[in-house]
């Protein structure tokens, strides 16, 4: 069997595109079977923040093919990317949760008579997702899904299911469909009342339909009108009755959905409606050949299309980063349980490689990819990695390894519970009322604050307990041998170029070296320690610069190779002057302004513990109002004692006057905007060389409309040359306390968002000064978007 020969020449449909598994598998198409006739993604329009439709190729663009899992392709194939990208991929608009997949006639006949091969990826995956959402993607949505392929000439389809739609079984679980009038419950227990998976979709298309109806009561719309008065949303407004019925509904429904799923043998609403979408494939599948592809946990990629790449949280992701921040003081488990993970590039190779042999099988085949049985790995020792790898290197990739972390005990999910309860949540709900008593005191309104924040923590930890402890107390393995034949039915080539072979897994490489290095780049912005090796020709080329240019970021008093003439230290002393001798006016200035902010104007913060311990780094904002700086200085200027606000030096340096006043009371820096930027940056670069925090504004002035303007090329420049993280700073409420123009401030509150750091270790990938500057403009443009997404 030959997986090229097999699509060669072959039109094929993906839905899902823009999730994981289909983002990896656009990839996978383009990169090692481009000799495809055409590839059709199937995208839902959406409508953006501001009303805006996002049509199906702006998706297909903007998400997908924008997205890093297309970064090594892009610089292996230059210039000849985008031409394969139009000859071989067309977005195609459609939605599974509608009849004939919301394709207008033209388009469906059109499809139908040339698609040979879909591929149903989509899915809503959240374990206690809305029902009303999971029912439509993961139940009606393949057999919508289905009904298309009927109407096709001799289309094959493969739909991805996952190997948790077996529920609560134990023990061995071989690779054989569901039946669908058998729930789960029903396997053990034949007590149970009769299951069938059509009355069942009726019956919770009803139950939707009955607490839709309940929300409409009088007593209720007039409760939600009373909440919508006394509730303020994220964004300081208040929030409408009718959103606060329809969450109300939300919540109700998955309620019910879980509650239902777990009485019928299965975990959750999300493995549930995946299984009935098995179940009504193999009730309606008639003549239609049909493959059910089961994968078990994907996790970050091993190989391609980057090692450890990741797109979003997954389901171990979470408890990861929770562990790694100190936040997971334990977890419930056995620890003999079997951790079932597979990386997704394996997934998307086990993937094409079913549909041929599926063609062939004929029937109905089942493929499940798990590790198991071959490659099994416990939750001790996926505990004792991860805990073993936090204690040589911290989660946020700075300061020193950090040996007091949680001890795991595998305690059960009831005396987990139980604990969290009385000694978490308990003292903090106390704690609470204490500050919310005494809310009239500084100290009362910080303690209440503070106990909110740690208390939404251990609720948190609790949810992660109650949704998570099913699958860690399983005591099951998935059979995958339908998946072992497949892989030696390759030839030795394509057994290297579609390798999903999970017994080369070295867990403790994959865990700690791919998988978890993975999150902390993909996920939380931290770069790695040292750059990738890549594969592309030239990248010996490439990384020689990127060495160059991470031994310049250390350089002294030299210009650097970007025409930035950088002073040295002796320099700098003398351009920041005696700063010991003006601390005591500094801390007082930020105690007045404190004063000012929180009894004047009102004055909120979230999103600090994102910030590092530590400089070097640029704290890049919107600028609205003089009220900006003022508002950083107070919440930065006690954790960082080297902080400097990079000002106009046509406007705050312009005589000696405004100059002292400027270095005294705020530790400003000058920066000509007037002239070249590079000009400008030398005083910058020299202090967050030795490891200074700045105030940054990329926009380069106060905007007079209260919104983002367009960043100037400086910020991505800074970044460059120094080496310093970005923190992203959204400041809102300071315009309509003080634009541009007024001189006394009105109140209004001042609310500021920090947003994970961005990295410039992930941008070095050029190889000249020209490529320096084509770098500085993209990460320019990444921290606007990250500026603008705190919004």
């Amino acid at each position: 069997m030959s997986i090229q020969e097999y699509f060669n020449d072959k039109v094929v449909l993906v839905t899902g595109g823009t999730g994981l598994v289909g983002r990896v598998l656009v990839e996978k198409v383009l990169r090692d079977l481009s000799q495809i006739r055409r590839l059709y993604v199937l995208v839902r329009p959406r409508t953006d923040r501001s009303g805006r439709t996002v049509s199906a190729d702006e998706r297909l663009h903007q998400e997908i093919l924008a997205s890093s899992a297309f970064d090594r392709l892009r610089l292996r194939l230059g210039d000849a990317f985008d031409p394969l990208v139009r000859e071989k991929v067309e977005a195609v608009a459609g939605d599974l949760s509608e009849e004939n997949l919301g394709l207008d006639d033209a388009t469906r006949q059109r499809l139908q008579s040339e698609v040979q091969v879909i591929i149903n990826c989509a899915a809503a995956v959240a374990f206690d997702g809305d029902l009303e959402v999971a029912l439509e993607l993961n139940t009606m949505g393949p057999v919508r899904v289905l009904e298309f392929a009927r109407e096709c000439q001799d289309a094959i389809l493969l739909h991805v299911s996952t190997c948790y739609v077996n529920g609560s079984r134990q023990g061995l679980v071989n690779e054989e469909p569901l039946d669908p009038a058998q729930a789960m419950a029903d396997v053990d227990d034949v007590s149970r009342k009769p299951y069938d998976v059509e009355e069942e979709v009726a019956a919770l298309t009803t139950l939707r339909e009955r607490e839709e109806r309940r929300s409409h009561a009088l007593w209720r719309r007039a409760m939600f009108a009373w909440a919508a008065r006394r509730q303020k949303d994220g964004h300081g407004s208040t929030p409408e009755p009718e959103r606060l019925r329809q969450g109300w509904v939300k919540q109700r429904l998955i309620a019910e959905g879980m509650r239902w799923a777990r009485s019928r043998g299965w975990n959750d609403i999300y493995t549930f409606t995946k299984a009935m979408g098995e179940q009504m494939i193999m009730r309606h599948r008639g003549d239609v050949p049909t493959v059910i592809f089961r994968p078990s946990i994907i996790e970050s990629a091993f190989e391609s299309p980057e090692p450890g790449w990741l797109d979003g949280l997954r389901m171990l992701d979470p408890l990861i980063i929770a562990f790694g921040r100190k936040q997971l003081p334990d977890f419930p488990g056995d620890p003999e349980v079997i951790v079932d993970m597979v990386p997704v590039d394996m997934v998307v190779n086990a993937l094409l490689a079913s549909v041929p042999a599926g063609h062939q099988e004929g029937g109905q085949p089942v493929y499940q990819i798990a590790t198991g049985t071959q490659n099994p790995l416990t939750l001790k020792t996926f505990s004792d990695l991860v805990q073993e790898h936090f204690r040589r290197e911290p989660l946020s990739g700075r300061g020193e390894p950090s040996k007091e972390l949680p001890h795991i005990t595998f305690p059960s999910t009831k005396s987990f519970l139980r604990r969290l309860r009385f000694r978490y949540q308990l003292p903090l709900r106390g704690l609470e009322a204490l500050g919310l008593l005494c809310s009239a005191l500084p100290w009362g309104r910080r303690l209440r604050r503070t106990a909110r924040s740690r208390h939404a923590s251990v609720e948190r930890l609790a949810y992660w307990a109650r949704i998570y402890s099913p699958y860690s107390n399983a005591h099951c393995q998935y059979q995958s041998q339908r998946m072992v034949e497949v892989l030696a039915s390759l030839s030795q080539e394509e057994r290297q170029l579609f390798n999903f072979d999970v017994t080369r897994i070295d867990w403790q490489r994959y865990i700690q070296q791919i998988h978890i290095p993975g999150i902390q780049r993909f996920l939380l912005g931290i770069g790695p320690r040292a750059v990738p090796e890549l594969e592309e020709p030239g990248a010996e080329k490439r990384m020689a610069w990127v060495r160059a240019e991470a031994d310049t970021t250390h350089a002294k008093g030299r210009r650097t190779s970007l025409n930035i003439n950088v002073p040295d230290e002796q320099e700098v002393k003398r351009r920041l002057g005696a700063r010991w001798l003006w601390r005591p006016a500094r801390g007082l200035t930020r105690l007045l302004v404190s004063l000012a902010y929180r009894f004047y104007l009102g004055f909120h913060w979230e999103g600090m513990e994102n910030l590092p311990p530590k400089g070097p780094m640029i704290v890049a904002t919107n600028h609205t109002s003089h009220l900006d700086t003022g508002a950083l200085l107070v919440l930065l200027g006690k954790r960082y004692s080297d902080l400097h606000p990079v000002a106009a030096k046509d406007y705050f340096f312009k005589n000696k006057r405004w100059s002292w006043i400027s270095r005294v009371f705020i530790d400003a820096i000058p920066f000509d905007r007037h002239a070249h930027f590079t000009d400008g940056l030398g005083l910058a670069v020299a202090l967050l060389r030795q490891n200074h925090v700045l105030i940054f504004y990329p926009e380069g002035g106060r905007s007079i409309t209260g919104d983002v303007q367009p960043f100037k090329a400086g910020i991505g420049l800074l970044a460059l040359e120094s080496g310093a993280p970005i923190i992203p700073v959204h400041i809102s409420g300071s315009f309509e306390a003080l634009a541009k123009g007024r001189s006394i401030p009105r109140r209004h509150p001042i609310h500021v968002r920090f947003g994970a750091p961005i990295l410039v270790e992930t941008y070095l990938n050029g190889d000249s000064a020209n490529g320096s500057q084509e770098t500085a403009r993209r990460i320019t443009e990444d921290v606007q978007k990250a500026v603008k997404d705190l919004s």
